[in-house]
């Protein structure tokens, strides 16, 4: 995951396929940040929560790279950890983390809802 700008960044592979985080769309309509159901910054030694903000960045797929990329209100306050400039990885989760919780609800209970295969002889 990548900002939209600024600042760029070429780290992008060109074979890369991302999944808009907000829902199934496709890659050229651009989710708004209204469809962000709630950020969950985590303290990551504590394993408590700092801060939840909603609707806090929206997201794209970059047609020709295939990367997922979003403008944080806050980039400059991130802290990157090891991750090159412009290359935001280490939140995947945080930046959408309530929407990623409903779809792993919902396909969670789709699959319990499903009856097994019927085993065949």
């Amino acid at each position: 995951m990548r900002p939209a700008s600024p600042p760029s960044s070429s780290t992008a592979c060109t074979r890369s396929g991302a999944t808009d985080p907000t829902g199934p769309r496709p890659a050229r309509h651009p989710a708004d940040k209204e469809l962000n159901k709630g950020a969950v910054f985590f303290d990551d030694f504590a394993g408590t929560v700092e801060r939840e903000v909603p609707s806090y960045a929206g997201a794209t797929v970059n047609t020709e790279t295939g990367a997922l990329e979003t403008t944080p209100p806050d980039y400059d306050r991130l802290e990157l950890g090891s991750f090159p400039e412009g290359v935001l990885h280490k939140f995947d989760y945080a930046f959408w983390y309530r929407n990623l919780q409903d779809n792993v609800a919902l396909r969670v209970d789709r699959y319990l809802s499903t009856p097994p295969a019927e085993a065949t002889d």
